[in-house]
């Protein structure tokens, strides 16, 4: 675990002092809010690279899982210092309604929404 302390603070998520070289995060609940305050400093950075950027594509796959559940994965491509940068930017569960285009479409324009990321 000490490696993704260490990725965090690289990342610049600030702990605690008690996150120190010999701290050790074992617990369930610990691994959990590490690898949430990770995600939460990479997709912020993702995010701005799309706002920053003059011109992004989405890529929109819908899959059902072997439960039947049916998941939406957005991706974004965006051009950051003259290279295509890829990122996932969510993974949503459909919980309501069918996977029908009208309802993929209500729930990208409320995810980009939600996210800060203006496509007018």
């Amino acid at each position: 675990m000490q490696h993704m302390v260490d990725y965090a603070s690289f990342l610049g998520v600030d702990f605690c002092n008690s996150a120190t070289s010999s701290a050790s995060y074992t617990g369930h609940q610990s691994v959990s809010e590490l690898q949430s305050a990770i995600a939460e400093v990479i997709l912020e950075d993702s995010l701005q690279e799309v706002k920053d950027s003059n011109v992004f594509s989405l890529t929109i796959d819908e899959s059902t899982d072997n439960r039947n559940l049916k998941r939406v994965l957005m991706y974004t491509q965006c051009v950051k210092e003259g290279e295509l940068k890829y990122r996932l930017l969510t993974n949503k569960l459909i919980s309501e309604g069918s996977a029908c285009a009208v309802n993929i479409l209500s729930m990208v324009l409320e995810e980009l929404k939600t996210k800060g990321i203006d496509i007018s």
